[in-house]
């Protein structure tokens, strides 16, 4: 929705289901689902089950804040439902320009539309997931009757509440959301823009936004500069290294120096080879005399 009409505000939108019918349909599922709509919505289960877990645990007051929270999450999106696919447009501008989302964005909604309402039924009844997988070896088996009954007797109450209030207030405004601001300017102003909202942002800026500028810049700062950069300088200044040993010493002084040995040697020794018998049967001469100088003893 936000993609279709630029916003997030829900006062700027209004009969969306006119022109996002996709949309609307999978959203229509996904309210379902979260709502805890009996046997339909995937949330109906889990919901049951969590509320079963906190009235055999012996908590009364949470589940009470359990139960609550049921009423006002029946409430809360329904008024969502109400207020962004019911009705008239209330930005008329926004509207004109509003258009259903590619099948890049539409084919996963419906995939989770399906699963959101399907997903439970099958896990509780066809596919039954706790046989799947069990705990009773670390938790001790309770008789779950009991609970299920508070649980279920609490989603029936709870979700009707929830949606009659929405309905009456949004569709019927009676009590009219605005009177009810007008009534209780405080509580308004408290859950609203001016202070709940302001809470919500320096509580996300503390403990969200600042740790992540903080991990993002020691990521830049400490890892990618100093540990892979510096792995990196590391390796290139070794590798420079190599070059210059490989060049001077092991080209320069190992394989050309033994190559200008050799070329030198050769150089003198092909000096000798004048292709002259005389000169050859002159050292021929100069050796056998000195054989026999060296026999003799003269050189002692």
């Amino acid at each position: 929705m936000i993609h279709a009409v630029h916003t997030n505000e829900m006062p700027l939108m209004g009969g969306l289901a006119k022109k996002l019918p996709i949309t609307a349909i999978t959203m229509f599922c996904a309210w379902l689902a979260i709502i805890g709509f009996p046997y339909v919505g995937a949330g109906f289960y889990s919901k049951e089950a969590i509320l079963s877990a906190i009235y055999e645990g012996g908590h009364p007051a949470l589940f009470l804040v359990a139960g609550f929270t049921a009423f006002l999450t029946t409430f809360y999106m329904t008024r969502l439902m109400i207020l962004t696919f019911w009705g008239t447009p209330r930005d008329g501008d926004r509207f004109g320009h509003a258009h259903e989302s590619g099948p890049t964005m539409a084919i996963p909604l419906v995939v989770l539309a399906i699963f959101s309402i399907g997903a439970g039924f099958l896990l509780e009844y066809v596919f039954p997931f706790h046989k799947w997988v069990s705990i009773e070896s670390v938790l001790p088996v309770v008789d779950g009757h009991g609970g299920h009954a508070a649980a279920l007797l609490t989603s029936l109450v709870s979700l009707p509440m929830g949606l009659g209030l929405a309905v009456t207030m949004y569709v019927f405004k009676s009590p009219d959301p605005a009177w009810v601001a007008a009534r209780f300017p405080a509580l308004y102003q408290l859950v609203t823009v001016r202070y709940f909202d302001k809470i919500y942002l320096v509580l996300a800026e503390w403990f969200c936004f600042k740790p992540a500028r903080f991990l993002a810049a020691f990521d830049f700062n400490a890892l990618d500069q100093f540990v892979v950069d510096g792995v990196g300088r590391a390796g290139q200044l070794l590798s420079r290294i190599q070059r210059w040993v490989d060049d001077h010493v092991v080209d320069g002084v190992l394989v050309n120096g033994f190559g200008w040995v050799s070329l030198r040697l050769g150089a003198g020794l092909r000096s000798l080879e004048t292709g002259s018998v005389q000169n050859y049967l002159l050292a021929a001469a100069l050796g056998v005399g000195v054989l026999v100088l060296w026999a003799t003893g003269v050189f002692g």
